[in-house]
């Protein structure tokens, strides 16, 4: 059974493209109007004639059939085709003299075909006068051309009769008699005033085509964009899965606890479970999560990860390895920690459990900061004593999460993600270029490091309330946001809560509307 929901999230995002690129479509429309405009030009008098062509097949017989009706109506149809070629208006042009021209004629002239055996010939003209002239004469040469040449034609038959010695005088009459006729039932008279013209209308057409231009352009700049705004065009270039796509929070502070909104920390939370899905997840214990360029929001959301993941009773041991922009331990123990990663790997008499840092919120999560800036990173990261870091870490907890330095910017990341048993790549929805996020996965590959997927984070709710793939997160996250127990455990995801959820503002918007005056 088809989903109709998802056509209603399509009319969403196409009418969302709409109003981001609101600018190209009403330019669009003005264009069309103005062009419409100085194409037409100053409404000029135009004045309107029309001659009336009966056809009309003559069998013999008295009585008409409907086939004689049905033959009449076929050539009534050739004949408007005849009436319309180059020779005909030449002729007609012959007729009228005084230098008038086929061209003139052609551009006046209109002919159309009015029930089965109706032809009418419109001329429309500056002059009344011209009007009249040129719907009669063409209605009249056309007339006598088509008869004469029916009369050559007999009398080509009666020639080539007599030269096999046929007597076909006793058929001659019949013959002209079985002439089709063709008939002037009204024809055209002098206009008396000059017909109606409808600017506005003009304006309008020319308003329409501009505004679906000007839409067509919207979406194929939205199409076309570098920017990476959905899930389906993120998977469809890079072949790698999305894990979850995070809104983009409204209290982005550097602190980690209960501020941020609720729809973001339930993304986390999702991101969280889709970690569990991952092929060999069981073998996966260190994390490192980066992104292609700077300020993408990595560093939160490997905070938000470390805690949701020790929310769910997971021993979490969260490393800052950015050495040169540290932040995640600011963000998770709201100070910098002196002794960290750099002070490990350039002196050996440094443990691990002289990095460890608790963190008395949450027991089951500890931290490891990036220790002071050294002036290289890059050759200090570069020893195996970055291998014995995380291995001492693994042993110590369930999932170790790495927070590295954007990948286009140092080479920090690929060392770290080489050691790492996989990565994650976070991707700024309103920033990320394509051709970045393709270098960065590059670079990783050429370490042969393990990306399992990738995160589209800052995702802005647009107008309509839909998500760049078609959920409304503060809807979509609150299904999971009514279920979870006070022990961390993940809510049921078999779409009851959900289909409740939606059956219960289904009801609310129908008593709404009754409220209302025109309900």
């Amino acid at each position: 059974m088809q989903d109709h929901s998802e056509g209603s999230v399509d009319v969403a995002r196409y009418l969302t493209i709409l109003l981001r690129y609101a600018w190209l479509v009403i330019l669009g429309a003005v264009a069309g109007g103005v062009l419409m405009w100085l194409r037409a030009g100053s409404p000029a008098d135009v004045y309107s004639a029309k001659t009336t062509i009966l056809v009309q097949q003559n069998t013999g017989n008295l009585n008409v059939t409907a086939g004689d009706i049905q033959t009449s109506g076929q050539l009534a149809g050739t004949y408007r085709r005849l009436i319309t070629t180059r020779p005909m208006f030449e002729a007609s042009a012959e007729a009228i003299g005084g230098g008038v021209t086929a061209g003139q004629i052609r551009s006046a002239i209109s002919v159309e075909q009015e029930g089965a055996q109706f032809i009418t010939i419109t001329a429309r003209t500056g002059n009344p006068t011209d009007a009249e002239r040129f719907a009669n004469i063409v209605a009249e040469s056309f007339i006598e051309r088509t008869r004469n040449a029916r009369l050559v034609e007999i009398a080509n038959l009666q020639r080539a009769a007599l030269a096999q010695g046929i007597d076909t005088s006793s058929v001659l009459q019949q013959q002209l008699g079985l002439l089709d006729t063709l008939t002037v039932v009204e024809a055209a008279i002098r206009p008396g005033g000059p017909i109606a013209v409808n600017t506005e209308s003009k304006l309008m057409l020319g308003a329409i085509m501009g505004l679906l231009i000007g839409a067509g352009l919207a979406f194929l700049l939205d199409y076309t964009r570098d920017v990476v705004r959905s899930r389906e065009r993120f998977e469809g270039q890079f072949n790698l899965s999305v894990f979850a796509v995070i809104p983009k929070t409204q209290h982005p502070g550097p602190e980690v606890g209960p501020g941020p909104d609720q729809s973001f920390r339930e993304a986390v939370r999702f991101l969280r479970t889709n970690l569990q899905f991952i092929p060999g997840a069981n073998d996966i214990k260190s994390i490192m999560i980066t992104s292609a360029e700077p300020g993408a929001g990595k560093s939160t959301i490997t905070a938000h990860l470390a805690l949701a993941l020790a929310e769910s009773g997971k021993r979490v041991v969260a490393i800052d390895c950015d050495l040169r922009r540290p932040a995640l331990a600011r963000m998770l123990l709201r100070r910098q920690p002196e002794v960290g990663v750099s002070n490990y790997l350039a002196d050996s008499r440094v443990g691990y459990h002289d990095l460890v840092q608790s963190t008395d919120e949450w027991p089951n999560l500890t931290v490891v900061g990036s220790g002071p800036s050294p002036p290289s990173p890059s050759d200090l990261l570069n020893t195996p004593r970055l291998a014995a870091l995380i291995h001492d870490a693994a042993e110590s907890a369930d999932v170790v999460l790495m927070d590295g330095p954007p990948i286009l910017a140092v080479s920090d990341s690929a060392i770290l993600a080489s050691q790492a048993d996989a990565a994650i790549v976070v991707v700024d929805t309103a920033k990320s270029r394509s051709r970045a996020i393709r270098a960065a996965l590059k670079s990783l590959d050429q370490v042969q490091a393990t990306v399992v997927g990738a995160v589209l984070n800052k995702y802005r709710r647009d107008r309509f309330g839909v998500g760049y793939y078609g959920y409304d997160y503060h809807g979509y996250y609150g299904y999971y946001s009514t279920a979870p127990s006070d022990n961390g455990t993940e809510p049921s995801l078999d779409g009851t809560n959900n289909r409740r959820m939606v059956a219960r503002i289904r009801n609310l918007a129908r008593r709404a509307t009754k409220a209302l005056p025109w309900g």
